[in-house]
C-alpha cells in the first residue's frame, strides 16, 4: 500500500518523521472522518459552532433567502422580498463599503415587532450557515436572529456593544440543520432604542464531508479552544444526522484516534453510531468508563443484541486528567486493541462474539450517545481535540505510535 497520508492531513504538526517512519500508517483514503478542531476560537459576534470533516472541506452554496443582499428598489423603506411587522420603522440606506442600498431600521420590539422574510425553502437535514451583515448606529441592548424549521430553533442573540464598527459591519456566523421543508427568518431586538443596520443576511447550504453540528442553544463561546472543544458533560454534543451521512457504515475493520482529556466522572462516549429506536448499534468507537477507569467499544453483527470489549479496569488515569492523551482503538473483524499514548493497553472482559458491525443508517454523534430508550446519555465531560477515523483499515500498534507521534505536539502530550 502506498503512503498518501501526510503530516498536514494528520493535523499540519511540525516533526521530524521521515516518509519511512510514516509508511505504515493506513493511506489517506482509508480515512472516514478527520476532525481537527481547529475551527478557531470565537469574536464575540462568531460562533463556530460546527467541526468540519476535512477528508472532504466544505462547499457553500447559493443563499436560499431571497434578495440576500438587499438590494434593489426599496418600497415603503423596505428592500425588495423582505417586510416589517407592524411598529418598525424601515428606511432606505447606502452600504458604506460596497455604495449599494442597506436596511436601517428601528423600533424593533421582539418577535411581534420585528424584520423578517417568511417561506424560505430548505432541505431537511441540511447544513446551513447563516451570515448576517450588522451595524447598530445608535441604542443598546441585545439583537436577535432566528430561524424556525430547524433542529435548534433558539434565538441567537448579540449584543449591541460588539455591533458599532467605524465603518463597514460585523458579520454574524453560526450553523443550523433544517428540520422540514420551510423556515421563516426573523431579526429583531429587545430595546425600541436601537437603530440597526443591515446590508445583508443569508442562508446558504454547506456542503461536502461529515461536518459534525452542535445546536447553538447549547454552544458556549468561551468553552471553545483553538485545537479543542470543552464538552460539560450534560447537554453537550456534536452530531450528523441520517439524512445527510456519507458512507457512514463501517464494517468488518475500523480505526479510530482522538486527543483528550477527562475532566469530570461521566462515563462519556466519544464517538457513536446509534439507532434513536431499539437499542440498534451500528457502532460505537469509544466510551470512558471513569468508574472503572478503562475505555469501552460496543459493535453489533445483527443490530439487536449488543457485543463489547473493554479494556482491563484501571488502565486510565483517574479523572481528572492534568493532561491531554492520545487514545485509540482498532477494531479487526471482531479483536479490539485500546492504546493509549502509543502504549497497547490489556483488554478486560468481553459480552457476546460477532466479528462484523450491522449496516444501519442512523444518526452519529460525538460527545453523547442514545440509550436503549432512545434518549441522549452517556455525555462526555472534558476537552476533545484532534479526532481521525479510519474505514476498512485496522491500525496495529506500530501505526498507533506513527499517528500518536505526529498529533501528540499540539497538546504537549
Amino acid at each position: 500500500m502506498s503512503f498518501s497520508l501526510n503530516r498536514q492531513a494528520l493535523g499540519g504538526m511540525k516533526n521530524n518523521y521521515t516518509t519511512e517512519e510514516l509508511a505504515n500508517i493506513p493511506e489517506y483514503d482509508s480515512i472516514q472522518f478527520l476532525y481537527l478542531f481547529n475551527e478557531g476560537t470565537e469574536a464575540d459576534i462568531e460562533m463556530h459552532n460546527i467541526v468540519f470533516d476535512r477528508k472532504t472541506p466544505a462547499t457553500y452554496g447559493a443563499s436560499v433567502a431571497t434578495n440576500s443582499e438587499l438590494d434593489g428598489t426599496y418600497v415603503a423603506g423596505v428592500a425588495p422580498d423582505w417586510s416589517i411587522d407592524a411598529g418598525v420603522t424601515a428606511t432606505e440606506t447606502t452600504d458604506d463599503i460596497n455604495a449599494t442600498p442597506a436596511q436601517l431600521l428601528s423600533n424593533l420590539n421582539g418577535a411581534g415587532q420585528a424584520f423578517r422574510q417568511t417561506g424560505i425553502t430548505i432541505t431537511d437535514g441540511q447544513i446551513y450557515i447563516v451570515e448576517a451583515g450588522l451595524r447598530c448606529n445608535s441604542g443598546a441592548g441585545n439583537v436577535a436572529i432566528s430561524f424556525d424549521g430547524m433542529k435548534d430553533t433558539a434565538t441567537y442573540s448579540v449584543s449591541t456593544a460588539n455591533l458599532a464598527p467605524v465603518t463597514g459591519y460585523s458579520v454574524i456566523k453560526f450553523f443550523v440543520v433544517a428540520n422540514g421543508a420551510s423556515t421563516n427568518f426573523q431579526l429583531t431586538a429587545d430595546s425600541v432604542g436601537i437603530e440597526l443596520e443591515v446590508s445583508q443576511m443569508s442562508l446558504k447550504p454547506v456542503g461536502g464531508g461529515n461536518h459534525m453540528v452542535m445546536n447553538h442553544s447549547l454552544y458556549d463561546r468561551s468553552e471553545r479552544g483553538d485545537n479543542y472543544y470543552d464538552f460539560n458533560g450534560t447537554d453537550h454534543y456534536f452530531a450528523i444526522d441520517e439524512a445527510r451521512q456519507s458512507n457512514l457504515d463501517l464494517q468488518n475493520k475500523w480505526s479510530c484516534v482522538t486527543i483528550l482529556r477527562v475532566d469530570g466522572a461521566q462515563n462519556g462516549s466519544l464517538t457513536s453510531k446509534w439507532n434513536a429506536v431499539g437499542n440498534q448499534r451500528g457502532w460505537q468507537a469509544f466510551r470512558v468508563l471513569t468508574a472503572n477507569r478503562r475505555l469501552e467499544t460496543y459493535w453489533s453483527s445483527t443490530g439487536t443484541n449488543a457485543i463489547s470489549q473493554v479494556s482491563a479496569n484501571n488502565t486510565i488515569p483517574a479523572h481528572p486528567w492534568a493532561s491531554y492523551a492520545c487514545i485509540g482503538t482498532s477494531f479487526n473483524e471482531g479483536v479490539v486493541t485500546f492504546v493509549l499514548n502509543g502504549v497497547l493497553l490489556t483488554n478486560g472482559s468481553s459480552v457476546g462474539t460477532g466479528t462484523t458491525i450491522y449496516d444501519n443508517t442512523t444518526d452519529v454523534l460525538m460527545g453523547a450517545a442514545y440509550n436503549p430508550t432512545g434518549d441522549l446519555a452517556a455525555f462526555f465531560e472534558g476537552r476533545l481535540g484532534k479526532q481521525i477515523i479510519w474505514s476498512g483499515a485496522a491500525l496495529t500498534l506500530a501505526q498507533h505510535k506513527h499517528v500518536f507521534n505526529i498529533l501528540r505536539s499540539a497538546y504537549g502530550i
